[in-house]
C-alpha cells in the first residue's frame, strides 16, 4: 500500500502489511513466568500505522478512519474502537503465514488460522459476538492484544529512561510535539527495542476473559 502523506490514501495494491517484530520468548518466561505457556512470544516494534490498518479496511469492506487532519501514512492510526481492533487481529492471524514470523516452522506455509485449526485450537484468537469480545484460548497462535502484566512487562525500563535522559528524550509529548502525532521511531526505544511504549498514541491492553464456544 502507498499513500500520499497527508492526503487521501491512494491504493496500489491490497496485500497486508505485517509489522516488524522482535521476539521476547525467554525474557517473557523469565519475568512473567506464565502458566501453561508453550508458544513463541513476538512484539511488535511500532504502533499500529494507518497504512497497515487502511489494508485491513480495503480486505474487509470497512471505511477508513479519520486521521483528524494529522496525515496517514506511517503516523500510528487513531480514531478506532477496541472491537475494531480485535476484528484486526483476527484479520491478521486468516492472511499471515507461519513463515512470516518463523521461516523455518514445519508449517511455515500455513496462515496462523490454518495452523491453529491443525492443532486442534479455536481458529481465531477472538470470539466476537452479542456477548461481547472474548480471547477464545490462551494457547491460540496468531496476533492479540497485551494483558495488563504483559503490557507492564513490555513497557520495561520507560520510567527509568526518563528519569536518566528526560521526557523529551524518550516519549513524544504536548510538550514537544506541538499537539500533533508524530511518526514511530523518532524517540528512543526501550530496553527490547520497543518504541513509543510511552506518548505518542495511547495503546491499548486488556484483562482477558476466555471463552470457548
Amino acid at each position: 500500500m502507498e499513500f500520499t502523506f497527508g492526503a487521501q490514501p491512494v491504493v496500489t495494491q491490497t496485500d497486508h502489511e505485517l509489522p516488524p517484530f522482535v521476539e521476547l520468548t525467554n525474557e517473557y518466561i523469565e519475568v512473567l513466568k506464565p502458566e501453561n505457556f508453550n508458544s513463541r512470544f513476538f512484539a511488535a516494534i511500532y504502533p499500529t500505522s494507518h497504512n497497515q490498518w487502511a489494508k485491513f479496511c480495503i480486505a474487509t469492506g470497512r471505511t477508513l478512519p479519520s486521521d483528524s487532519g494529522f496525515g496517514r501514512g506511517n503516523l500510528p492510526v487513531a480514531n478506532i474502537r477496541d472491537i475494531d481492533v480485535c476484528h484486526y487481529l483476527n484479520w491478521l492471524t486468516e492472511v499471515t503465514k507461519v513463515g512470516e514470523m518463523d521461516a523455518n516452522h514445519e508449517h511455515a506455509d500455513k496462515t496462523f488460522a490454518e495452523y491453529n485449526v491443525f492443532l486442534g485450537l479455536p481458529e481465531l484468537p477472538y470470539v466476537i459476538n452479542d456477548d461481547g469480545v472474548f480471547l477464545s484460548d490462551i494457547n491460540v497462535k496468531g496476533f492479540r492484544l497485551p494483558s495488563v502484566d504483559e503490557w507492564e512487562f513490555l513497557k520495561a525500563d520507560a520510567e527509568d529512561q526518563i528519569k536518566e535522559h528526560g521526557l523529551d528524550a524518550v516519549a513524544v509529548h504536548p510538550g514537544n510535539s506541538g499537539q500533533k502525532p508524530a511518526l514511530p521511531g523518532t524517540k528512543m526505544p526501550n530496553k527490547y527495542g520497543l518504541y513509543d511504549m510511552i506518548g505518542n498514541f495511547l495503546e491499548v491492553c486488556v484483562e482477558y476473559v476466555t471463552k470457548k464456544d
